[in-house]
């Protein structure tokens, strides 16, 4: 078979660690603990590393669905189930990934309005983070790789606020351990799922990957970074905010980040959230940029012809879904449907392939013999 994506285009292995991480950290680490709080409260951290071990069965599974036969889901879904089936499929799968997109343009947008910009219109600040991601696109998938690797570099010091909310700390609140049933704690796990989603873009860029079946271990370690992630700042929410709190706060990170004080800076969480414009971006970008690559490979639609209307899209999602009654809905349908792409339809995709290969290796020695 010919070579899907030519070298020149490629980029390293060790770049598919920014490339997931830096999608699967975004706008939902600002808000994730009052969601697993209301399930699983003090036990939700029991719950993340449930949901962490999960994903990690996913990717596995996802290397081993992909090959150079297959290298990316619409091939897996043309060795499948044939030309029409597939494109159905790519399309239910187009429709996920906009979802996705959508999800963190329009949370972001909020989070701008509610600390920053509160009279702001929505379309100033959608038509900004547009043409800055139209700007990225344009450039081809090495500089979308690049801004990912910048964006898990850069904002890393901000690692060390976390050490201001803990003299505050009341570790009596991590106690008892194991006080919830295993629902709650089923519970918490499918939203921390919905927040390790950022690994379904391999399986469109893995063809973009130079020997692309030696990166598997750094798509297990992004996994286990944004893991750490969570678990660090879990940990220090459960400690500093008592469980009523937890509950009632839209956005516990931000919060934690008022009481940081500094003689030069007197809203700490203003450098907060202008920094996580570089981590949102690439979620943005990353996911665009499959949309296009998705139509191209099996709607032949050019990224050209297909971004105008995509960020239309975006643009007029970004106005519908105006309340956070409905930007919460929002995240609850697509979080629904990765729940079912995670637990069902890529374990049994992989099953499939490797079966059907099997099959076909059997059938070969059959008419060699």
């Amino acid at each position: 078979m010919s070579k899907l994506v030519d070298e020149k285009f490629q980029v390293s292995p060790f770049l598919v660690f920014f490339l997931i991480h830096g999608f699967q950290i975004g706008v939902g680490i600002l808000a994730f603990q009052r969601l697993v709080a209301k399930y699983a409260e003090q036990d939700s951290w029991i719950s993340l590393f449930l949901a962490s071990f999960a994903i990690h069965i996913v990717i596995w599974f996802c290397y081993k669905m992909l090959s150079e036969e297959q290298p990316d889901i619409i091939s897996v879904h043309q060795f499948l189930f044939g030309k029409w089936i597939s494109k159905l499929l790519d399309f239910a799968f187009l429709v996920y990934i906009s979802l996705i997109c959508l999800t963190i343009f329009r949370t972001y947008i909020e989070v701008l309005q509610l600390w920053m910009f509160p009279l702001l219109p929505t379309w100033v600040l959608s038509l900004v983070i547009i043409a800055i991601t139209y700007y990225i696109l344009t450039s081809g998938f090495r500089i979308v790789a690049g801004v990912a690797f910048f964006s898990v570099i850069l904002p890393s010091f901000l690692w060390v606020m976390l050490i201001f909310p803990l003299q505050f700390a009341n570790y009596r609140n991590l106690l008892p351990v194991w006080d919830h049933s295993v629902q709650d704690i089923l519970m918490a796990s499918k939203v921390f799922m919905f927040e390790f989603s950022g690994f379904e873009p391999l399986l469109i860029f893995y063809p973009f990957i130079k020997k692309a079946h030696k990166s598997q271990k750094f798509a297990h370690g992004a996994n286990a970074l944004t893991f750490f992630t969570y678990f660090a700042i879990l940990l220090v929410s459960l400690v500093y905010f008592n469980k009523d709190e937890l509950q009632h706060t839209i956005y516990p990170t931000l919060s934690m980040a008022k009481i940081i004080e500094i003689p030069f800076i007197q809203r700490f969480e203003y450098i907060l959230i202008s920094l996580w414009f570089l981590v949102v971006v690439p979620g943005i970008s990353i996911s665009t940029w499959c949309c296009a690559r998705l139509c191209k490979r099996s709607f032949s639609l050019r990224p050209s012809r297909f971004l105008p209307f995509f960020f239309a899209f975006l643009f007029a999602g970004a106005l519908f879904f105006d309340t956070r009654y409905e930007i919460n809905s929002l995240g609850k349908y697509s979080s629904f449907v990765g729940l079912f792409l995670f637990i069902l339809y890529i374990p049994l995709l992989s099953i499939l392939t490797m079966l059907k290969r099997k099959w076909q290796r059997m059938k070969k020695k059959q008419k060699e013999a």
